[in-house]
């Protein structure tokens, strides 16, 4: 979508849907489980503009508003995407020796049992506190030889979306000099966006009789540093002044 100028104003932007489905054997695991739908983020949306601001002069008309509030423009960028695939691998500690038992749905055949498809995030939604339900999991048993039942991808982590805006003018400082006045910020509206909850079911080998997860921050947005988990930085603000002559 491409609008040129007019009235003040001009814009661009797009959006775009992908989708692809990856394959990969697994070793005693059915076609179904060897299937994912890849990293790619689904949803991709770009919006940028340009608007001139109606001259302040307009209103009060003398020497002094004509430099001042005249000229001034107002330009910004809005990017909008979907979240990135992921899905949860298990550790065990205190294994006997030459024992391995871990899971990751990316390397190895290892994946942890999903024991309750319809619950595997916490409640309420759209909190920090809407992680991923500790309960919904499990280690596979020994029996299952650690083949668990979740698939490469089993969710998609939090979307991210981002406004940058600048406004600016120009001041004529003789016939071929002039000044460029710029006001930038970053983040603009000092939006968080959050990482996907921590992924890592842990649990002790207690002579195969795995317990619960005893992970703190397994499927919390919290850190091991006592932060949030945001991906996005905080705003910032840049004065710039350039002359051109």
């Amino acid at each position: 979508m491409n609008k040129r100028f007019g009235r003040r104003l001009t814009f661009i932007g797009n959006y775009w849907f992908s989708r692809t489905l990856n394959y990969s054997k697994t070793p005693f695991y059915s076609d179904r489980l060897s299937y994912s739908p890849g990293n790619t983020r689904k949803h991709n949306m770009n919006f940028s503009w340009t608007y001139v601001v109606p001259d302040g002069s307009q209103l009060w008309k003398n020497a002094v508003t004509k430099v001042v509030l005249d000229g001034w423009q107002l330009s910004g960028i809005f990017t909008a995407i979907s979240g990135s695939a992921a899905s949860v691998g298990y550790t065990v500690t205190g294994l006997p020796a030459g024992f391995q038992f871990s899971g990751s749905p990316t390397t190895g055949i290892s994946r942890i049992q999903v024991t309750n498809p319809g619950a595997i995030f916490q409640t309420p939604a759209n909190s920090l506190d809407s992680g991923l339900n500790p309960g919904a999991f499990a280690i596979p048993t020994l029996a299952q030889a650690g083949l668990g039942n979740a698939p490469p991808v089993l969710f998609w982590g939090p979307g991210a979306w981002n406004v940058d805006a600048s406004v600016f003018k120009t001041f004529k400082i003789k016939e071929k000099a002039e000044l460029e006045f710029r006001l930038e910020t970053y983040n603009t509206l000092n939006h968080p966006n959050y990482g996907n909850p921590g992924t890592t079911f842990q649990t002790a080998w207690n002579n195969g009789n795995f317990g619960p997860n005893v992970n703190q921050y397994f499927g919390s947005y919290l850190t091991s540093a006592g932060t949030v988990n945001i991906t996005s930085t905080a705003r910032v603000g840049v004065l710039a002044a350039k002359v051109r002559f």
